[in-house]
């Protein structure tokens, strides 16, 4: 009957070990760097304004008044606007206040995600993490190193396994009862 036991608790024993070991530190530490970083990353449109432009002509100092005022009516509507290019044609325009709360969001979403891989619970972590995957892909420059290393890092919590599914270990346990129930006859 020991021999029945010994075995059984061996072999769930193997069962035990020969699973995956989650890194949830690992994981947590990740998403933290990444929600310290979500300040730092570049979007798509640069939310810094371009240069100040210098006045290209002299102004004629003999001109009449009406002249003058529609020539600096002029200037000032082109200093309204401004355009450029952008290569992905979805890209979103942000706003800087926008900008704000997106990177805040950003931050919800890669907290919820830290959230959820602390509670073991993995379909919520993996939402988080492909909405921050597709934030980051969507508002922000793809081509700045930031953004390439925080959407390496994102693919690579997105890969990991957060919660394993644990081995029936009943074997052991109807070997133990029956050993007890032995034990109890004697």
């Amino acid at each position: 009957q020991a021999a029945n036991l010994r075995r059984a608790l061996n072999q769930d024993m193997e069962r035990l070990k020969a699973l995956p070991l989650v890194d949830t530190v690992g994981l947590a530490v990740k998403l933290d760097g990444l929600v310290q970083a979500a300040d730092t990353l570049p979007l798509v449109v640069s939310e810094t304004l371009p240069p100040a432009r210098s006045p290209a002509k002299a102004k004629p100092t003999q001109e009449s008044g009406w002249l003058r005022a529609l020539r600096d009516f002029w200037e000032e509507m082109k200093g309204l606007v401004r355009i450029r290019e952008i290569e992905t044609h979805e890209a979103a325009l942000v706003s800087p206040a926008q900008a704000y709360f997106l990177r805040q969001n950003l931050k919800l979403r890669l907290l919820a995600a830290r959230v959820a891989l602390l509670a073991r619970d993995a379909a919520s972590y993996r939402d988080d993490v492909k909405a921050a995957q597709a934030w980051i892909g969507k508002y922000f420059d793809a081509k700045a190193r930031s953004t390439v290393v925080a959407q390496a890092t994102l693919k690579q919590l997105a890969d990991s396994p957060v919660s394993i599914v644990v081995p029936d270990i009943n074997a052991s346990l109807s070997a133990v009862r029956a050993a007890r129930s032995a034990r109890e006859k004697r």
